[in-house]
């Protein structure tokens, strides 16, 4: 009866989506005779019946072992539908393959579809299907693209591993997008997918480099992560945390190979290659129900993941028949089932609520905005805004740059448009690199709201801080320009998030007109008031340094006068030496010196006429020596060592000669003059 069976089999998806759509007896009966090309009825029933009403292991059992995998697609093509020819095998696919009709009737234009990607050969084949299809009808697809037989098809990377081909996708508990790994079955061996074009640079096992593709379910987003071997899995929790901002203890995964643990290494697990794909989403957005059963969520403390919850069939009221036949009876649950979806997270505030200081809150902002709107974003200044306000405003007029206070809050419809589309702007950055020092802070938080406030008041003034509160959430976000014009600093404007690109533009050229002017004017200004110190300055050290030399000079005159004071002091001192010398030669002289001879006698008058002050004259004995005569004149002041003695007539100098000589030896007359003469 096989034969007759294989020989009539045609357009086998159509009639079999028809019959599971509309089991009525007469549609089943025509439906058997157009598949089986039995004219008994009852014989192809219990045919089917044999093979458990599973009509694709009916037909695989049907079909002869001999037949090689492409002539088997052949046989089972769609009938009249047309044929398509890709990698150089003819799948035919009916018209109505992607609208297929779903075990709920008119209801099949509200089933739910999968995104799944095939990676094979270095090739990525994505597909979009119902939840209804079968794992079979799967591979008939990947056939048609990858041209690897179903038969020969393996797929990895299922969350729960399908028992056959016939199993629905929408029991394997799969998420919205799926990512599998296709190899090729040659007889009982697997030819794994190993390529030159890897993407592994392999050095040794814990060199190697591993492409981890990560679906982010909760933000709807897809990251590559290439990691070295001896990464562990506690730092691709981490790693994936700085991406999605889902902390490492909420993340549920999907893709692992069993039994890892946290400090599991990459180069120790069956990752597939050239990449691994893996689904993580949050353990707050995930409903406990069987359709999350195949959900693994890794831990420290539980490295086995959970055991599938199924549902326990025993304490209902239905029979397993009655489960079999009952389609359209299991279609409202099944419905019931499809609108379960992750409740929508709300984004985790830019600053978390206990931010301690402004700085902390500063670097939080720029890490939550770039994590959440990316990279092509402005430059936030990372400090205080009063590091802010000095970095821009505190400066020379030549480097003083505005200052842009962006406000952020996150209960407003306006701020993704405006954090996307306007502050990633290509010429909006550049006109805030240029002109702008950019600060952010996000005021969702009313305490973080509060310190903002606080500081403004404290640095910008009262006026602004009225503004600042004056704008409502509508108009939110907001961008505060800030300028300092003649020593002080005030609001320039305001932009509010309700504008486009263009309006933002064209306030951000006004605002840099009206800076740079200001800026032009005060630059001048300064340019001639340092001019003007420079002359000052210029001024002061030339009169510094004649301050400088009129000191010195007046230190040298002092010191001058105190060398010659002392000279004098010791002069002096030499001249008291010397007086009291002379003084003392003199009493000792004068001691000696016999008396003045009276007038009785023979003398000798002779009259002294000095340099200096009035004649004297006294009377010596001729027997007298002319020492005696010296010695007088000694006691008189005049020391024959200082002072001549000279006789006009003849004229001959008498302290030349001996003291010992007489006076009457020398040829003098009864008076003689003596004139003294200074040496």
């Amino acid at each position: 009866m096989y034969g007759p069976f294989a020989s009539g089999l045609k357009n086998f998806w159509l009639v079999t989506q028809i019959w599971i759509t509309n089991p009525e007896e007469d549609f089943l009966q025509q439906l058997i005779k157009e598949v089986t090309g039995m004219e008994d009825v009852g014989e192809a029933i219990m045919w089917l019946e044999n093979c458990n009403w599973d009509l694709l292991s009916a037909i695989k059992t049907a079909l002869p072992q001999e037949m090689n995998d492409q002539d088997r697609m052949l046989q089972t093509g769609l009938g009249d539908t047309s044929q398509v020819t890709t990698n150089g095998v003819p799948v035919t696919i009916s018209s109505d393959f992607i609208e297929m009709p779903s075990t709920s009737g008119d209801s099949h234009k509200n089933t739910p579809s999968l995104h799944i990607h095939v990676f094979y050969l270095n090739n990525e084949i994505k597909v979009q299907v119902p939840e209804s299809l079968t794992v079979g009808c799967l591979k008939t697809i990947i056939y048609s693209e990858a041209g690897v037989p179903p038969c020969q098809q393996e797929l990895t990377g299922w969350l729960e591993e399908p028992m056959s081909d016939t199993v629905p996708l929408s029991k394997l508990s799969l998420p919205s997008v799926v990512y599998l790994k296709l190899n090729q079955r040659k007889g009982d061996t697997v030819i794994a997918d190993q390529h030159g074009d890897s993407l592994m640079e392999v050095v040794d096992n814990s060199e190697t480099i591993y492409v981890l593709k990560i679906y982010d379910e909760l933000n709807n987003k897809e990251y590559n992560l290439k990691l070295p071997g001896d990464r562990n899995v506690a730092q691709v929790k981490a790693d994936t945390f700085t991406l999605t901002d889902i902390p490492a203890r909420h993340q549920i995964w999907c893709g692992w190979p069993e039994n890892i643990t946290d400090d599991s290494k990459l180069f120790e697990l069956d990752l597939d290659q050239p990449f691994h794909c893996l689904t993580v989403q949050s353990s707050n957005v995930v409903e406990e129900s069987p359709l999350n059963n195949s959900v693994i969520s890794i831990s420290s403390t539980d490295t086995t993941p959970p055991s599938p919850i199924f549902i326990d069939l025993a304490d209902t009221d239905s029979s397993p028949e009655d489960f079999e036949d009952a389609s359209e009876g299991f279609a409202v649950e099944e419905e019931m089932f499809n609108d379960i979806t992750p409740r929508a997270s709300r984004p985790s505030p830019l600053i978390p609520d206990n931010v301690d200081d402004e700085t902390a809150g500063s670097v939080h902002f720029i890490d939550g905005y770039n994590q959440r709107y990316g990279h092509s974003a402005p430059s936030f200044f990372p400090g205080t805004l009063e590091d802010a306000i000095k970095e821009a405003c505190f400066r020379p007029a030549r480097e003083r740059r505005m200052l842009a206070i962006y406000l952020h809050h996150d209960g407003s419809v306006l701020t993704n448009v405006f954090c996307t589309e306007l502050l990633g702007f290509e010429t909006v950055l550049q006109t805030f690199a240029n002109y702008f020092v950019v600060w952010g802070w996000d005021i969702t938080n009313q305490g973080n709201r509060e310190m903002f406030l606080s500081s403004v008041t404290r640095l910008l003034g009262s006026t602004v801080t009225e503004t600042v509160q004056s704008i409502s959430i509508d108009l939110l976000p907001a961008l505060v320009i800030i300028s300092r014009s003649r020593a002080n600093t005030e609001l320039l404007n305001v932009i509010y998030g309700n504008i486009g690109i263009n309006e933002l533009l064209t306030m951000l050229i006004h605002a840099v007109d009206v800076f740079t002017e200001i800026q032009e004017t005060e630059s001048k200004e300064e340019e001639e008031r340092a001019a003007r110190e420079k002359i000052k300055s210029e001024q002061d050290r030339a009169y510094q340094a004649s301050l400088q030399l009129d000191r010195a000079k007046d230190e040298a005159k002092k010191q001058q006068m105190l060398l010659q004071s002392q000279e004098e002091e010791r002069i002096k001192k030499e001249q008291e030496l010397e007086e009291e010398r002379r003084k003392a030669e003199r009493l000792a002289v004068e001691s000696q010196l016999p008396e003045e001879p009276s007038d009785d006698d023979q003398v000798i008058t002779f009259r002294f006429r000095p340099p200096k002050g009035e004649m004297f004259e006294r009377k010596f004995l001729p027997l007298n020596k002319l020492q005696v005569l010296f010695n007088y004149l000694l006691v008189k002041g005049y020391r024959v060592e200082e002072y001549k003695l000279i006789s006009p007539w003849p004229r001959r100098e008498l302290s030349s000669l001996d003291g010992e000589t007489l006076l009457r030896d020398i040829g003098l007359c009864a008076q003689e003059t003596i004139i003294l003469e200074e040496r």
